[in-house]
């Protein structure tokens, strides 16, 4: 019993002593106390106050902090970032102040900043503490691309958005939305309104609407409003902007033909939704036919749903090569005339289109017969002309003969 006795009391007196010595030793603690802009801004600096507390009995000595930054943290070349304390008593506290900056791209959230000391009774021997700094990354988002910003009045057209985050914070809750003030853009089959989830540092999102204008809207550049509400950190941020959408462009023909004699009659008609300026008509040249007169002209402004007439004279290439067996009619009615036309169009863009018409059969009989008729006068006349050549040599030379003769018998006599 009495072995028992001593056994715990030796047992007893080992942890107080123990306890003694650890009461004896200082206990440091380190706490970030603020940091100055909070939350840190990537690409700025932010100035931060560390706590260093003695929470032991024992006085710390020869006390050494050492600030180690790592990425996204860093000093300024020169910057002394190790602070010699000395003494630090028990329960005793000191302020240290450092200036960090804060990488361009760091990410948002708490980024890990290393620091570490080492006291007299540790000397060569360094402890580490990582302290939390929150960091807010940049929010960066915007409209790099629309495609296409060309709107046709009355015609459906699929509008690609293309968002884009070059910030160095991730975009969350993103809620797109787009609107014309008057209402003379509006979309078909959804709403104005698109939602995606999140879009990663770098990364970009591609929102689709189907878009349109009333047939009836003039041609010009209109304006359209784009909003973008994100959540960032617990608020939510909202970044506008504005971009141009043209209504108008382009329009379509259709010609119709008539023609007799080698004379083409087209009528042109601005079926499209668009007006046209400055319109041209010209036969350009092709397999079948040939204008031989003037192979183009200038028709003037041509508005949707008008129409106006053109006419030139034509010359089927077929007729030319045809055999001595006669002119087949058909071949000439069955081929197209390609016709191009020429315009400029609201948006000011000089356009062309081409359009094949068919040429009315009997449109070359008459030219067909007037050549052969006028290549059988040309014949006659020019034989007729011969004979008279003929005739004047002839009598040219009587006359010399004549003249001749008589100064011959003048010198007999």
């Amino acid at each position: 019993m009495k072995g028992k006795i001593i056994l715990l009391t030796g047992f007893v007196c080992f942890f107080l002593a123990i306890n003694t010595i650890k009461a004896d030793l200082p206990d440091l603690g380190f706490t970030l106390t603020r940091y100055d802009p909070y939350p840190a801004q990537p690409g700025s600096y932010v100035d931060l106050w560390i706590q260093v507390n003695n929470q032991g009995l024992g006085d710390a000595t020869n006390l050494v902090v050492q600030l180690q930054p790592e990425y996204p943290f860093s000093v300024d070349p020169g910057t002394n970032a190790t602070t010699q304390i000395g003494q630090l008593g028990s329960l005793d506290s000191i302020l240290l102040h450092y200036v960090v900056r804060v990488d361009a791209n760091a990410v948002t959230g708490i980024n890990e900043l290393k620091v570490r000391y080492q006291t007299g009774s540790s000397i060569g021997t360094w402890n580490s503490v990582n302290l939390g700094v929150y960091v807010l990354g940049k929010n960066k988002i915007s409209v790099s691309d629309v495609s296409p910003t060309l709107l046709e009045p009355g015609k459906l057209t699929g509008v690609v958005f293309t968002l884009d985050n070059a910030g160095s914070s991730p975009i969350r809750d993103l809620t797109f939305s787009w609107k014309q003030p008057n209402n003379l853009i509006l979309p078909v089959g959804s709403d104005n309104k698109k939602y995606i989830d999140s879009i990663a540092i770098g990364e970009q999102a591609k929102i689709t609407f189907t878009m349109t204008t009333n047939p009836d809207t003039t041609p010009g550049v209109y304006p359209v409003i784009l909003t973008m509400n994100y959540t960032n950190g617990n608020t939510i941020s909202t970044v506008t902007s504005e971009i141009g959408f043209i209504v108008g462009g382009t329009t379509d023909f259709d010609i119709s033909a008539e023609g007799s004699s080698g004379q083409v009659s087209l009528s042109i008609a601005n079926i499209g939704a668009n007006n046209a300026n400055s319109v041209m008509v010209e036969i350009p040249e092709q397999q079948s036919f040939s204008a031989t007169g003037a192979s183009s002209t200038i028709v003037g402004n041509l508005n949707r749903g008008d129409y106006t007439t053109a006419t030139f004279q034509i010359a089927s290439r077929i007729s030319r090569n045809a055999t001595a067996g006669g002119f087949d009619q058909g071949m000439a009615a069955n081929q197209s005339l390609l016709v191009r036309i020429y315009y400029t169009d609201t948006t000011g863009q000089r356009q062309s289109i081409e359009k094949q018409v068919s040429v009315p059969a009997g449109t070359f009989s008459s030219s067909s017969s007037t050549t052969t008729s006028t290549y059988s006068r040309s014949a006659q006349s020019s034989g007729q002309g011969l004979i008279y050549i003929i005739i004047g040599v002839a009598g040219i030379a009587a006359i010399v003969g004549f003249f001749l003769y008589r100064q011959r018998k003048k010198k007999k006599k």
